[in-house]
């Protein structure tokens, strides 16, 4: 699968990280999320987000803590292969030979990987919007969710990022429709 890596095809597959973090959190079954990469003038720079909430720590499933622990794996041996020359930074997208992405570097090969793909184009911003609309659409708590992506406020988790699902509201509509024929039973 074209990625991260896709001149080898050797990627952290998609939806399998939402930050950076330490072998330690890892292997714990967390994921410490505490900066990120932003662009600002056009040039890169490490950002510790747009507030408090940004820095977190996160719980992860056993098939994302396998898949991370495969790719710390090999950001390891690469590590390695270049020895002292490797920059120290704890940032999990990065060249092989350790000099961290540039935001743009990491959209264009999303990009590219979705026109690959075949599927419908989003922004790769857009996946925090699917991530949590699909949260929500399978019952996570929106305070444990606005956590979970580092918003403020569960306002701005529901309002801006939570999009309409179709025929989710199904059962909603049943029950409607059963009390509205209740109710018509007794009038008639």
């Amino acid at each position: 699968m074209p990625g991260l890596r896709d001149q080898k095809h050797d990627a952290l597959p998609a939806g399998t990280c939402e930050g950076c973090g330490s072998k330690e959190f890892i292997g714990q079954g967390t994921l410490e999320i505490d900066a990120t990469r932003v662009v600002v003038d056009g040039k890169a720079e490490d950002s510790d987000g747009k507030g408090e909430s940004s820095v977190r720590t996160i719980s992860l499933d056993p098939f994302t803590v396998a898949a991370l622990a495969g790719y710390l794996a090999k950001l390891d041996k690469e590590r390695k292969a270049f020895g002292a020359s490797y920059p120290t930074h704890d940032k999990l997208m990065c060249f092989e030979d350790g000099r961290k992405l540039h935001p743009d570097t990491v959209t264009r090969r999303f990009n590219r990987t979705v026109d690959l793909a075949g599927v419908r184009h989003i922004r790769l911003h857009d996946i925090r919007h699917t991530y949590v609309t699909l949260a929500r659409d399978n019952g996570m708590d929106s305070k444990v969710l606005t956590d979970r992506v580092g918003h403020a406020s569960e306002t701005v988790t529901k309002q801006i990022y939570t999009h309409r699902s179709v025929g989710f509201d199904r059962d909603a509509a049943t029950a409607m429709g059963t009390l509205i024929e209740k109710a018509l039973e007794h009038v008639a």
